[in-house]
């Protein structure tokens, strides 16, 4: 229920990023680390930033399920509990995307 909810904030994303820009963004919520602020504020700029044209139907849903759990978060422990009541399908698609992740922003 949460992420059907929270489906606003990752919908509206860009899908146009550059890939630089995207990669950036992601190296942003590394560079958090566990600070759950920072996290989220990491998030909302990779929601703000998009992703780029070419990610899979699935890969841009994964996107969407991770900004939009991170923007309903209230503290660590909604995030966590969150992310342990998705569905498989919503799992796959998250998986999709750190496929995605992986392969576009290599170091």
């Amino acid at each position: 229920m949460v992420v059907v909810a929270g489906m606003t904030a990752g919908c509206g994303a860009p899908d146009d990023a550059s890939t630089k820009d995207f990669c950036d963004a992601i190296a942003g919520l590394g560079e958090a680390g566990d600070d759950f602020d920072k996290n989220k504020d990491a998030f909302k700029e990779l929601g703000d930033t998009g992703t780029p044209e070419g990610i899979s139907d699935d890969g841009r849903e994964g996107f969407e399920i991770l900004v939009d759990l991170a923007d309903e978060a209230k503290s660590s422990k909604d995030a966590e509990k969150s992310g342990d009541d998705l569905s498989s399908d919503d799992e796959k698609k998250v998986e999709a995307f750190g496929k995605y992740v992986g392969e576009t922003c290599k170091a």
